[in-house]
């Protein structure tokens, strides 16, 4: 019989081409490559290129390749990829793009940081996806 083994502990894994329709519970780390439909508490969320999460997010760290929505909340870092999507409510400690991804929806920095300037306090503030 073969066996998969993460090379870390307490590691979630959702292959290509499954589908789950449950909650998650992860003290370390959760990687979608395929779907979730269901809420995920994690440390660190990895959802890959293909993959897709339907439901709230609550983690440390987030690092979005695939589809995630309709809230998440990443208390320290949310990475959202070139190919990445975020369609509703993102929370994060810090935030960082990459050119091509998408971020639809209210988005909102959790905390100041102590070199913030008034101005950069400013832009912080919820935004909204304009059409033009």
């Amino acid at each position: 019989m073969a066996t998969f083994r993460p090379r870390q502990n307490e590691v979630v894994y959702v292959g290509a081409n499954v589908v789950l329709d449950v909650d998650l519970n992860a003290r370390d780390t959760v990687i979608v490559d395929g779907e979730v439909n269901g809420e995920i508490n994690c440390g660190l969320l990895v959802v890959g290129p293909d993959g897709v999460v339907n439901g709230h997010v609550a983690a440390k760290e987030a690092d979005i390749a695939g589809k995630v929505g309709p809230t998440i909340e990443a208390a320290q870092l949310l990475r959202l990829r070139n190919n990445g999507q975020i369609s509703g409510q993102a929370t994060y400690g810090e935030l960082e793009i990459e050119k091509g991804a998408v971020l639809r929806g209210a988005h909102f920095a959790r905390r100041e940081h102590p070199r913030q300037s008034a101005e950069a306090a400013e832009l912080s503030r919820p935004h909204r996806q304009r059409t033009l």
